[in-house]
């Protein structure tokens, strides 16, 4: 999550690096932008689970991102963009481990393990993490930790996994308002496959509670569960495959401030979904139909996707047109009503490259119906306590971004950017920048007859002009940044040292500070580093 929060992306946040438990939001919607999809038990479930907790990095060997993608099929809950994080299997039947130790400026520290051992037919994954930060600004002390383990197997034509995890998270600001919240989660997924046709059920579990106070906050919990059951089936037809999906959900969420109880909502919600995936000339289709009932917002409601791609390796596109739907029911603000965020979005993404080059290209354009609003704060128990509101205008939204790497011998060059445009009509501020890059340039070297690989890097990030969230919003100026790395490697060990923001410069962000009614002041000169021993001999 905090590669894809980098300043000058489209999914930027303030403070990401520092473990910020601000909303993931992406084109202007705070709800509905970001789908994360990653191994293991699922982190944001029940929403928003534990956000500031997030799964480390390095686990991940791939990190790709989607746009519109399986929205109709997933129902309920899908985003704009679906960021996916892969791992490698560990092989044949060996037991590899990455471990990784992180120490930084202003009291930074994280050290994750990961352990696995399993082949083609039996695996068992194992991982822990933890990271504390002293202050940062507004922020200051804070801790979070996160275990899990997964298991899978195969026999015949049927596969299973199962999979549990852990996560929590203290954060405290410099005006004494404090979050501490906890989760779990688990699924068991089941699939079988025939010749010609294949199976498949899902269980997932997760609860939450969280508990925020502060010198002018009452004492208040909030305590959330979901179930989830799916059933998918699917069989080949012609060159293709027709699919079926079924899923429930049931989902509670109570509140008690200063132990008189504020809401106790239960909902529950069923989708449907029919799927077809067929050549299409030189591409391929991929078109599906959903429908399903909200018990929050008490609605019936469809949602059709289509999605055609084209290509593959060096060059690929794809072409993306779906609705996607947000349940808004429960931390509401006082005198809301639940509703159902609806967008309609097309997307293109456009994929070219070489061995020494690549290419990526991004656009997004939409219009939301009763958008959710949220307020930008930096613990989630915060942006819940003051509640989710419903934008009376439509919210319409356009986003195009581009990014592209080249290396020539030892010579590495990257650069991306992204532009916004977006609604005023509804007079909220605008917190999300208009425009962010970035860019890089490096180059890399060996030594000790090459046993030692160094790389050197130079970087610079730019943040669009933004608005502050207030009743009458202040503009903050763009920001310009600087920064650098080095990364030394050898055999399987790593050791990268970075440093942001070298001009040592403070950054105004979005939220006021409560104890001095300005906006709150980012961290100064941030450095890093990481050592990084991936154990697969």
């Amino acid at each position: 999550m905090s590669a894809w929060a980098e300043p000058g992306r489209p999914g930027w946040f303030p403070d990401a690096w520092s473990g910020s438990g601000a909303p993931w939001a992406l084109a202007g919607l705070a709800v509905g932008g970001l789908w994360l999809d990653e191994p293991g038990a699922p982190g944001t479930l029940p929403a928003p689970g534990v956000p500031a907790a997030r799964r480390a990095l390095a686990w991940s060997d791939t990190l790709a991102v989607s746009l519109v993608d399986e929205a109709a099929w997933r129902g309920f809950g899908a985003g704009l963009a679906r960021l996916r994080g892969t791992a490698v299997g560990p092989g044949q039947g060996r037991a590899v481990a990455l471990f990784q130790v992180i120490n930084g400026t202003n009291g930074y520290e994280g050290d994750a393990l990961g352990i696995e051992r399993g082949d083609s037919l039996i695996g068992l994954r194992v991982e822990m993490q933890t990271t504390a930060n002293g202050a940062v600004g507004p922020l200051q002390r804070g801790g979070r930790h996160q275990w899990g383990i997964e298991a899978r197997g195969a026999r015949g034509a049927s596969q299973w996994r199962a999979a549990y995890a852990q996560r929590g998270i203290g954060q405290l600001l410099a005006d004494h308002d404090e979050e501490n919240a906890a989760g779990e989660s688990g699924v068991v997924d089941y699939r079988v496959r025939g010749q010609r046709a294949w199976g498949r059920v899902i269980l997932e579990r997760g609860s939450t509670h969280q508990e925020s106070s502060g010198d002018a906050l009452l004492i208040s919990r909030r305590d959330a569960q979901e179930n989830r059951a799916a059933a998918e089936a699917g069989r080949g037809l012609g060159a293709g495959t027709l699919a079926l999906r079924l899923e429930w959900r049931e989902a509670a969420v109570a509140r008690v401030t200063d132990l008189q109880g504020v809401f106790d909502t239960r909902v529950q919600q069923w989708w449907s979904a029919a799927r077809l995936e067929r050549p299409l000339g030189a591409g391929l289709l991929d078109a599906s139909f959903g429908a399903g009932r909200d018990g929050g917002s008490d609605r019936w409601t469809l949602a059709p996707a289509i999605a055609t791609t084209f290509g593959g390796g060096a060059r690929r596109a794809r072409l993306s047109l779906a609705r996607l739907l947000q349940p808004i029911w429960s931390d509401l603000a006082a005198g809301e009503r639940p509703f159902l965020q609806s967008t309609w979005a097309a997307g293109a993404e456009l994929d070219a490259g070489s061995m020494r080059s690549r290419v990526r290209a991004m656009a997004l354009a939409g219009r939301t119906a009763d958008r959710a609003l949220v307020s930008r704060l930096p613990l989630p128990e915060l942006w819940m306590r003051a509640g989710l509101r419903r934008d009376a205008m439509r919210y319409r939204f356009a986003l195009a971004s581009m990014s592209g790497r080249s290396h020539l011998g030892p010579l590495d060059m990257g650069g991306e950017g992204f532009v916004l445009g977006r609604d005023r009509d509804g007079g909220e501020p605008q917190v999300d920048p208009n425009w962010g890059a970035r860019a890089s340039t490096g180059f890399r070297f060996s030594a000790f007859q090459g046993d030692l690989g160094i790389a050197l890097r130079a970087e610079a990030e730019w943040v669009g002009e933004r608005e502050t969230e207030e009743a009458a919003p202040r503009r903050l100026a763009a920001i310009t940044s600087f920064g650098a790395a080095a990364v030394f490697t050898l055999a399987d060990a790593a050791l990268t040292l970075r440093a942001r923001n070298l001009e040592d410069r403070p950054r105004e962000e979005t939220w006021i500070d409560p104890l001095t009614g300005r906006p709150a002041l980012g961290p100064g000169l941030e450095v890093r580093g990481t050592f990084t021993w991936r154990l697969f001999n």
